[in-house]
């Protein structure tokens, strides 16, 4: 078992959201993840793109972490995107392993009830 998960996040734009405001957006996600317990974050290389976001050099709105491979890590990063999302009033989805999780500035027992399943099927339950 590898001691590092990948994890691909992409900031959704918002309605009528230009490119810069974007990669503002995702730029400020970068940086207070930075200050986190993630071994690192970066621009998602296009060679780890989706097929549907190609196109540019590096992927506008994406982003490539990776983090320890332990129970908490994981958990952890949930959470601080939960913050963030609310913050900005942005949804952001955290891919695993193609397992994909929707994070919303909604909170709701319905979202806490999706958070904790994706969490158990990582191993982060």
């Amino acid at each position: 078992m590898s001691d590092v998960t990948s994890v691909v996040l992409e900031v959704r734009p918002l309605p009528d959201e230009d490119v810069d405001e974007l990669a503002a957006s995702t730029r400020m996600l970068s940086v207070e993840l930075r200050e986190s317990e993630v071994d690192s974050v970066g621009p998602l290389p296009a060679a780890r793109a989706p097929e549907h976001a190609k196109g540019l050099g590096e992927c506008l709105g994406w982003l490539l972490v990776d983090l320890p491979a332990n129970v908490g890590a994981l958990a952890a990063l949930s959470q601080a995107l939960i913050g963030w999302a609310g913050r900005t009033r942005r949804v952001i989805e955290l891919t695993v392993d193609g397992d994909t999780l929707k994070i919303t500035s909604a909170s709701s027992a319905q979202a806490d009830l999706a958070l904790h399943a994706f969490l158990e099927r990582h191993g982060a339950g």
